[in-house]
């Protein structure tokens, strides 16, 4: 091997272990926060710190320089929302049947949704963990991402009418921030460097039924009732 090789072989060796920038992409060696995602510049409407802490993510150290960096979860506020009343499938012609009532009723289909970038694919051990710090309820939930709802009641009739079920779903909406940290080995030390706002909405295992409109309804003859 020839002397200028060694020379350009190492002149090339600082370039390979550069510290990652968006300018030279053959700098960077991985997604340093491909869990929860990078919102460089950006600053949560909470002060840093508060809340409930759920959990870190996205922990990277960057080379050569050693500074490591890390993303934590907040939770800060909790809301059961009402849903709008929904006719069920299921209907009873009193008229023809002797059994005029229900069972328990299974509401349609609702999708976990949140606000991180649309791109980005939260995990369900992610979200378990946040509705278990917001809720107590992360257990209840497996890995898939939509829940048909079960009523706690049933519905009894004692006319010659046909009726109509509806249903009424909640939903547990949850709000905080995450954080992206970095402990620095030279200069400053620990610092938030940027903070996002988050809201997940998860649907209740569990819906208010709805016993009284006629199958000709379209609509709930009464106001969604209060959670």
């Amino acid at each position: 091997m020839t002397y200028l090789s060694l020379l350009a072989m190492a002149a090339a060796i600082p370039a390979l272990l550069a510290f990652p920038t968006e300018s030279n992409p053959l700098e960077v060696r991985e997604d340093p926060t491909p869990t929860l995602g990078d919102y460089t510049g950006q600053k949560s409407q909470y002060e840093d710190g508060s809340g409930t802490y759920v959990r870190s993510d996205d922990s990277y150290t960057y080379r050569p320089s050693g500074d490591y960096c890390w993303t934590d979860t907040f939770f800060v506020t909790k809301e059961d929302v009402a849903q709008a009343w929904t006719k069920a499938d299921t209907e009873v012609d009193c008229a023809t049947t002797q059994s005029c009532s229900t069972s328990s009723i299974n509401s349609t289909n609702a999708c976990i949704t949140w606000t991180f970038d649309n791109h980005l694919d939260v995990s369900m051990t992610w979200i378990k963990d946040v509705l278990s710090v917001g809720y107590s309820v992360g257990f209840s939930y497996s890995d898939q991402r939509c829940y048909s709802s079960t009523s706690s009641n049933t519905c009894t009739w004692d006319d010659k009418a046909c009726h109509a079920t509806w249903t009424s779903n909640v939903n547990y909406k949850v709000s905080g921030y995450i954080r992206r940290r970095c402990n620095y080995v030279t200069g400053a030390k620990e610092q938030t460097i940027w903070s996002h706002d988050y809201t997940t909405i998860v649907p209740a295992l569990k819906t208010r039924l709805g016993c009284g409109a006629s199958c000709s309804d379209t609509s709930y003859p009464a106001e969604i009732p209060p959670v």
